[in-house]
């Protein structure tokens, strides 16, 4: 069934709107499982990890009933550099050439996958970027939760950028600049007026 113009309208309004305070609850027990899943991770002690939502929440728009939850775990102990769009294969080689840690992005991933499995045994692995969680009804909604490193690129002037970078698990790396695309839909959300109905004008008679 095809919506009216008015229907429209009031779903763009609810998809801008803020949560309700049943929905604020439903994701953030999603936030705070991942947090507590990476807090109580014995091998997670000590280390500078960052759990942060991302996307439509964290924007404080688009989280009806039926949205999901996407979360980061940013490991921020160890900073990987490059251009905007990525590193090269030799950039990537010399960066992990000059690390003499243990976290690698494969042993960050798969200790993120244990602590998940121990907060909800039904987390699947497989997919290629994020771990998902499964909704638990009534409680909390479906939760993607993507394992990442601190990224920083070095313009020739100006400040550094900083963002994260996620090795998937085909081998390739993905450089994503959360914070500035919520800090610019942030800023879109309290410039954005509220949708008005378009109204065809008269045709001039002159």
């Amino acid at each position: 069934m095809r919506m009216t113009p008015q229907q429209r309208i009031n779903k763009l309004d609810r998809w801008k709107s803020p949560p309700s305070v049943a929905e604020e609850a439903r994701l953030d027990r999603a936030r705070r499982m991942v947090t507590n899943a990476v807090k109580q991770h014995p091998p997670f002690a000590g280390l500078g990890l960052s759990v942060e939502p991302k996307g439509s929440w964290a924007n404080n728009t688009n989280v009806s009933s039926d949205s999901d939850m996407d979360i980061k775990v940013e490991f921020t102990q160890r900073i990987y550099r490059g251009s905007p769009a990525g590193m090269t294969s030799w950039d990537l080689m010399l960066q992990n050439s000059n690390y003499n840690g243990s976290w690698t992005p494969e042993k960050f991933r798969s200790e993120l996958g244990i602590a998940l499995r121990r907060a909800s045994s039904a987390v699947d692995a497989s997919r290629n970027v994020a771990f998902y969680v499964p909704s638990v009804p009534g409680s909390r909604p479906d939760t993607d939760v993507v394992p990442c490193f601190t990224y920083v690129h070095k313009p020739a002037f100006g400040d550094p950028n900083r963002g994260t970078v996620v090795f998937t698990k085909d081998g390739k790396h993905i450089v994503n600049w959360s914070q500035q695309q919520l800090d610019n839909g942030r800023a879109k959300n309290t410039r954005t007026p509220l949708c008005q109905p378009w109204v065809r004008r008269p045709a001039s008679s002159g």
